[in-house]
């Protein structure tokens, strides 16, 4: 159930890594949902859909400056997908980024192929 976790985990680094030790669970999973957003966009267009498009139409309307900056980091995302992990076409069915103790961190993700 967790292979994905790794590859995801990976994927999502550059939202994930900047983020300071003391940032909120809720922060996190944030930045963790951004990445599961672009990468299932990405799967899903393979087969001629336009969900990266949309996905950054709705993130350039977010108002004032957060809006540009996460479209940005969705870009940098779906270039990373498109260059780092061409050929993995799971789609993320189920995630959950959980505190087992302080500071520690569990990702469980469950992928599904694309129907």
């Amino acid at each position: 159930m967790n292979e994905l976790a790794p590859t995801l985990a990976d994927f999502a680094r550059p939202v994930l890594q900047p983020l300071a030790d003391d940032t909120p669970l809720t922060r996190r999973r944030e930045a963790l949902g951004l990445a599961v957003l672009v990468w299932n966009a990405v799967i899903l267009d393979r087969n001629g859909g336009d969900h990266v498009a949309t996905l950054l139409e709705q993130l350039a309307r977010v108002p004032g400056p957060g809006g540009s900056i996460l479209r940005q980091l969705a870009e940098d995302l779906v270039a990373r997908k498109e260059d780092r992990f061409p050929d993995d076409l799971r789609i993320v069915a189920r995630w959950a980024l959980t505190e087992v103790a302080p500071g520690q961190l569990s990702l469980e993700v469950e992928g599904a192929p694309v129907a």
